[in-house]
């Protein structure tokens, strides 16, 4: 009989039974079971028993543990549900593999050649406005590679003047129209 885990499973093909030519009291049976691999039985014990009515321990059992490969899938956890703010927020991003064999993890900042992090976690802490942009983790292992997940990640930060003029002491004639010009940047846009 054949078992995964604790259930009976059906051979391939019924028992075979034979005698040795050499010594015909002496009986060999066999069968075969086939088990398609799928990530859920990874690490599941199969069994094989086979029983004899006739003695006392009646049965003997051999055993083995299924190791299956198969390629990563992923989780994002971290992703932020609030507005990040600069210098005052940190984020922890988390790329989770399910992989046999394990995984490798790769974060990527859109836009960059450079790899962000090999690691499992991408920290920011604290964020910055120059952390702002889309990020993407993957992971892969001998047998192949995971789908991308991506988060954009938006900064917040007070507004900053970048410039302001022509000067701040301007001198212009009466009644002529004089033109002045500020510039500023911040997220949200600044007015």
């Amino acid at each position: 009989k054949w078992f995964l885990g604790d259930q009976e499973i059906t051979p391939l093909h019924p028992q075979t039974n034979s005698t040795e030519p050499d010594n015909p009291r002496t009986w060999s049976a066999a069968t075969v079971v086939q088990i398609p691999a799928n990530k859920d039985r990874h690490g599941a014990i199969l069994k094989c028993l086979s029983i004899h009515e006739s003695y006392s321990a009646r049965s003997v059992a051999v055993e083995a543990r299924l190791d299956v490969k198969y390629a990563p899938t992923i989780r994002m956890l971290g992703a932020p549900q609030i507005d990040l703010e600069e210098g005052k927020d940190s984020l922890i991003l988390r790329c989770t593999a399910d992989a046999n064999p394990t995984a490798s993890i790769v974060w990527r900042r859109a836009g960059r050649s450079e790899i962000a992090s090999l690691q499992e976690s991408l920290q920011l802490r604290p964020v910055g406005r120059r952390d702002a942009g889309l990020y993407t983790c993957q992971a892969q292992n001998s047998v192949g590679t995971s789908d991308t997940l991506s988060v954009q990640l938006d900064v917040k930060f007070a507004p900053k003047i970048l410039s302001a003029g022509p000067d701040r002491l301007t001198t212009a004639p009466l009644f002529s129209p004089a033109a002045f010009e500020c510039v500023a940047e911040g997220n949200p846009q600044p007015t």
